[in-house]
């Protein structure tokens, strides 16, 4: 009974983390997908109205500021998730978060640098347009 029990919580545990991986991939998408949209509008509109490229500028800041705000809310619901599953008495929960604690913070770096660097080449578009 026990046995079953923990694999339960074990099942829930990988659902729930699953969930927010795709979370994390679809904000990325959204990401990817807006700021090309938005790129392709401004080097179109590049040269033409001063106030346009500044708008498409700091559209594409907000939006890329927006996704940061998901993507790290994602991760902290990761460990969040995690810090519960060790609550619930899992014996196989001994790992201070996930499996190797320094990899899974390396592998979080992307996804936290790919908005950061959406916004700051916005930032610059936009003082570099006028």
């Amino acid at each position: 009974m026990k046995i079953a029990k923990q694999w339960m919580k074990r099942e829930e545990y990988s659902q729930r983390m699953q969930f927010e991986h795709e979370l994390i991939n679809r904000r990325l998408g959204w990401l990817l997908t807006s700021q090309s949209i938005l790129l392709a509008a401004y080097s179109l509109a590049a040269g033409k109205e001063p106030i346009f490229l500044r708008v498409l500028a700091g559209g594409g800041l907000v939006i890329s500021l927006v996704i940061l705000l998901g993507v790290l809310t994602s991760q902290d619901a990761k460990k969040k998730i995690w810090e519960d599953f060790k609550a619930s008495g899992n014996s196989d929960a001994d790992e201070e978060f996930w499996v190797r604690t320094s990899i899974t913070e390396k592998a979080f770096f992307p996804e936290r640098v790919l908005p950061l660097v959406f916004a700051a080449m916005w930032v610059a578009l936009g003082l570099l347009c006028c």
